[in-house]
């Protein structure tokens, strides 16, 4: 038996996502007009550095999540089923970009909240995935990296010892 797939919920997570994913780039665009450098201080959670690279995170993980969507609904447009249905429950599974959120300083900026919360409303997600956005729009600080202090280098510890050339 061939499963059915419901492809006015894949147009309209499509357009979720596509306007979530606008959201996200003006996000990163606001913080990368913000002046931040990539030689700013990059080790603290939260940092300017690290709010952007979180940012980027989250806009490029949300084209391949759209990606996703539009592969299964390309499947279902073409009567393959059973790979549309495999591709929606990929889907489903979220994206990993997510974890971007842990790098952001706080307040997350507004249309990153907007753009979680539209996210977040898709029930094609699994629970899972809506339960970390949540965690996401809830936590009161960036928890990446983690804040434990850094192993200062130590060079010519190798064992090696370096030759005139």
């Amino acid at each position: 038996m061939t499963p059915d797939i419901d492809t006015a919920e894949l147009v309209a997570a499509v357009n979720t996502v596509e306007r979530a994913r606008n959201l996200l780039g003006e996000a990163r665009d606001e913080l990368g007009g913000a002046g931040v450098s990539r030689d700013q201080e990059w080790t603290a959670a939260g940092s300017p550095v690290q709010t952007l690279q979180g940012a980027d995170d989250m806009h490029r993980g949300s084209g391949q999540f759209l990606d996703d969507l539009a592969l299964a609904l390309g499947y279902a447009a073409a009567g393959l089923a059973e790979q549309a249905l495999r591709q929606r429950e990929r889907a489903g599974q979220g994206f990993l970009g997510l974890s971007g959120a842990d790098r952001m300083a706080r307040p997350l900026p507004a249309p990153t909240v907007e753009a979680l919360e539209l996210l977040r409303g898709l029930d094609l997600l699994t629970p899972e995935f809506r339960e970390r956005i949540t965690g996401a729009l809830e936590a009161e600080a960036a928890t990446y990296p983690d804040p434990a202090p850094q192993r200062p280098l130590r060079l010519g510890t190798s064992g090696l010892t370096p030759t005139a050339g």
